[in-house]
């Protein structure tokens, strides 16, 4: 009864987070809210999930999912007024260019890294877990407190004088 509840509150969380998908709502209200947009989302993820087991164009489809919702929400929180979602999401780009530039090298060693990578995207952009803020913070931000910081300013130019 427990797993059912979490399932029911994570449906529902996904459910509200999607409301902003046009194309999600367009679904629901075509189907007189018989299909809720956390289902059409869940299924194309199980859809795409396929492709990634059976490594049928595995890499494209894990880029694709994780760039196109990402990308359109980052522009919606670019237009908004409010700080939060723009925060969210570059810390996602972050996350995700690391992970990108990491499964070239990863890849040639480990098979199923794309399956991996399936799901580590989807917890990242996952507006109901919040996955790339919490990995930025676990892992990112004490590495990067580490770095020296490089010198910003430059010193000024000798002035001239006019004889």
């Amino acid at each position: 009864a427990a797993i059912k509840e979490k399932w029911a509150y994570f449906e529902s969380q996904l459910d509200k987070e999607l409301e902003n998908v046009p194309l999600l709502v367009f679904i629901q209200e075509k189907t007189q809210n018989k299909v809720h947009r956390a289902h059409i989302a869940l299924g194309l993820v199980a859809f795409l999930f396929i492709f990634v087991l059976f490594g049928w164009f595995d890499e494209w489809v894990v880029n694709f999912i994780g760039f196109v919702f990402p990308a359109y929400m980052s522009i919606k929180a670019v237009q908004s007024a409010g700080k939060d979602d723009d925060t969210q999401w570059l810390t996602y780009w972050i996350v995700f260019g690391l992970f990108t530039v990491i499964e070239h090298t990863i890849n040639y060693f480990f098979d199923w890294f794309f399956v991996i990578k399936f799901f580590i995207v989807l917890w990242l952009q996952s507006p109901v877990f919040n996955g790339a803020t919490i990995f930025y913070h676990a892992v990112l931000a004490p590495i990067w407190g580490k770095i020296p910081s490089l010198p910003t300013q430059t010193k000024p130019a000798p002035k001239k004088s006019h004889k």
